[in-house]
C-alpha cells in the first residue's frame, strides 16, 4: 500500500539512522508512485543519502513519467539565486535516453566534488546544455534566462 509505505519513508527519514538509506533508495528505484517517491527523496535527504540519492534518480531519467521529478532531486547541485523557471512535460525518449546518459556522464565525473558538497553555478564549465535539454531552464535576477539556448 503506497500510504503505508509512505508513512514508514517518514519515520525511516525521523530516526536518523542511515540503515535506511539503501531501502529508500530501493524504492527511488523501483516504485512509480509519485507521492511515495517524494517521501522515499525527502526521507533519504534528512538521512544524508547525498551522492547515492542523486545517481538513483538519474537512472529514472529515461522514464517519461518520472523525469521532471528526477530534475527535482538532480538540480541540487547547482546554485542558482533563482528557481523560477520552467520547463517541458513532453521530452522524446531520445531526449530523454541523451539527459539520462548526460547526468550519469556528469555525475561520475564529479563525484568527489559532489560528495564533498560542491554546487556548481551556471557558469561552471562542468554545467553544460546537455544536463538539461528542453527539460529544464531558470529565469535569472538579471533578466536572462538559462540556459541561454531555451
Amino acid at each position: 500500500d503506497p500510504g503505508v509505505c509512505r508513512a514508514a519513508c517518514t519515520v525511516a527519514g525521523q530516526t536518523g539512522n542511515p540503515q535506511f538509506v539503501q531501502p529508500l533508495l530501493d524504492i527511488i528505484a523501483a516504485e512509480h508512485n509519485e507521492w511515495l517517491l517524494r517521501e522515499a527523496t525527502g526521507a533519504a535527504w534528512k538521512l544524508n543519502a547525498g551522492f547515492p540519492l542523486l545517481d538513483t534518480w538519474a537512472d529514472r531519467l529515461n522514464e517519461e513519467k518520472l523525469y521532471y521529478q528526477a530534475f527535482d532531486t538532480l538540480v541540487t547541485v547547482m546554485d542558482f539565486t533563482s528557481r523560477s523557471g520552467g520547463g517541458r512535460t513532453d521530452l522524446s525518449r531520445g531526449e530523454r535516453l541523451a539527459l539520462r546518459k548526460a547526468w550519469k556522464k556528469f555525475l561520475a565525473r564529479h563525484e568527489k566534488e559532489i560528495r564533498a558538497g560542491k554546487r556548481f553555478a551556471t557558469n561552471d564549465p562542468a554545467i553544460t546544455t546537455n544536463l538539461f535539454g528542453r527539460a529544464r531552464c531558470w529565469d535569472l535576477p538579471d533578466g536572462t534566462r538559462w540556459p541561454p539556448d531555451q
